[in-house]
């Protein structure tokens, strides 16, 4: 073929897949579902050929059948990535063995890959949680009841909290005595030398109580970097003052270090910390680190959370202000490196932002995008999360998706995640490890000791069978990583039970490939890099936690 034919087939085939794609984000309100249908027929032909469901390319009639359908599924998971085969089944009228016939033509397409993992509403709960977990065999290990070190490690070491947040499901009464301190330290010491080595972001330091409080916190991530960790670190920046950073020379070593942020001025920020001198205190700490940052030529990532609540989208746009405010007060090289945007997990759906809000944030993206273009904010990476993505790219969003009570697995998923506290206790669910928190102890599964490892504790739980009965409103101790995860198991197994097996699903990456896989590459709570922002460099990782105090 000459150089400007081929060359001209990849542009055409680049936009097909262009146009099927905006068809997918959009539900077809950018692109009809006919001109979908077209571009995505030719992507689908050589698999439906393959798979014996289309004898002859100019059969067009069973053509465009087979592709309507495949549009049906491709549409349907790249919406909801946790609909199951028996909803597919039922909604296209198929039975079970040609659901899986053109379930493997799918999974044969490259197009159709694409369309269902990276250009639907459902995106980021694709590349940032699921496809990992598939690729490192975890699900496949949760499901069997095999053991496997966890692939998540929350480091909970904090000894106390001066904020009182609103939202916060903490004891707020709660604190760890001093003398427990050194003892939980050494553990949490002990847990990274002995863990596997081959997942740089397998620790990650976080918790119900302020992590700063911790005064070897900083000996504690040095001990991590001496072993290949990348860690993050969570906090509420209050004490993270240049006097604690001399003190605490180790935390220089974190690979990223996420301030949580709690309102965009000194009123809201106290109406929901009860704490007057949170916000401006926050702030010059921020523009201080960011001065010693820049002074030591660290290659520390430094950035925010923040989580978009009801009636306050338009806070959004104050917080860029405030943040070109700090890099502008720094005045340095390296400016804020990332901001992590989320929608409230800790409330339900019906709760939580409402239609007319979500079409207003599509707006407001939009006004964001283009204000950090400007020299104050040009380095900024912005990562929307699960459920925000879609409207920062012009589309219809839909609420987080959730698990409900009856969905709560009694044996959890200690191979995929676990939290340990500083007294050793090691809990299934990563709001449930917050001091004293009522229900919360069930959850516990053991405890690590200086004669018992963290392998030790989740191998026993694993290979008892044992199990927590759940109790309504246990999903108060799910993070929106936790929704995700237990969704994603359930429908594995509700595949199964449909007669449909899991690794026989449309998305070809569902056959476990085992812990061989490349190393994943996020500590919390999601799982694989975020999309950079536009004109910058490498993504960074997304966690979901509204805020760790």
């Amino acid at each position: 073929m000459p150089p400007g034919t081929e060359a001209a087939t990849r542009h055409m085939a680049d936009r097909q897949t262009v146009l099927t794609s905006r068809h997918v984000l959009t539900d077809g309100e950018d692109v009809p579902l006919e001109v979908s249908l077209i571009a995505l027929e030719e992507h689908l032909l050589p698999a439906l050929l393959r798979k014996g469901l289309v004898d002859s390319p100019h059969d067009h009639r069973t053509l465009d059948r087979w592709t309507r359908l495949a549009c049906g599924v491709i549409e349907t998971l790249a919406r909801d990535p946790f609909a199951t085969q028996a909803d597919l089944a039922r909604d296209l009228g198929l039975d079970r063995d040609t659901l899986t016939r053109l379930n493997a033509a799918i999974a044969a397409c490259d197009v159709a890959q694409a369309l269902i993992t990276r250009h639907g509403r459902g995106a980021k709960y694709w590349q940032n949680t699921i496809l990992p977990m598939l690729r490192s065999g975890v699900v496949d290990a949760v499901r069997r009841r095999i053991h496997r070190y966890p692939l998540r490690v929350g480091v909970y070491p904090g000894v106390s909290c001066m904020f009182f947040c609103s939202f916060c499901g903490r004891h707020h009464d709660a604190k760890y005595a001093p003398q427990t301190v050194p003892e939980g330290n050494a553990l949490f010491d002990a847990m990274m030398r002995s863990a596997p080595a081959d997942d740089p972001y397998r620790f990650y330091l976080s918790g119900g109580l302020e992590p700063l409080t911790n005064p070897g916190l900083g000996e504690m991530v040095a001990t991590g970097a001496e072993r290949g960790f990348k860690l993050s670190l969570y906090t509420n920046g209050f004490m993270l003052t240049p006097q604690l950073l001399q003190k605490q020379e180790g935390l220089w070593q974190l690979h990223t270090l996420r301030i949580s942020l709690y309102g965009v001025d000194a009123e809201s920020t106290t109406r929901v910390t009860r704490h007057p001198k949170a916000f401006d205190l926050v702030v010059r700490n921020a523009v201080a680190l960011l001065r010693l940052r820049n002074d030591r030529r660290s290659p520390l990532r430094l950035g925010f959370n923040f989580v978009v609540l009801p009636g306050r989208t338009a806070d959004v746009l104050a917080l860029a202000e405030m943040i070109a405010q700090i890099n502008r007060a720094a005045a340095g090289d390296r400016q804020i490196d990332f901001l992590t945007l989320r929608e409230d997990y800790s409330v339900q759906p019906s709760e939580g932002l409402r239609p007319a809000e979500r079409a207003r944030l599509v707006e407001i993206f939009g006004a964001l995008e283009h204000r950090r273009t400007r020299d104050d904010l040009k380095q900024l990476q912005i990562d929307y999360g699960y459920a925000l993505q879609a409207l920062s790219e012009g589309a219809p969003g839909q609420p987080l998706a959730m698990a409900g009570d009856t969905d709560v697995r009694p044996a959890g998923y200690p191979q995929i995640s676990v939290v340990v506290d500083l007294l050793g206790d090691v809990y299934l669910y990563r709001e449930a490890g917050f001091l004293d928190r009522p229900g919360a102890r069930r959850y516990s599964i053991g405890q690590v000791t200086p004669s018992r490892s963290l392998d030790q504790v989740v191998r026993d739980f694993v290979e008892s069978g044992r199990t927590v009965v759940p109790e309504p409103g246990d999903t108060k101790f799910f993070d929106a990583f936790d929704h995700v995860v237990t969704k994603l198991l359930n429908q594995a197994d509700a595949d199964g039970a449909f007669g449909v097996p899991f690794e026989l699903g449309p998305v070809r990456q569902r056959v476990a490939t085992g812990p061989n896989e490349p190393a994943l590459t996020i500590a919390h709570p999601t799982l694989a890099p975020t999309r950079p922002a536009r004109g910058t460099g490498a993504g960074d990782d997304s966690p979901t936690r509204r805020a760790r105090l």
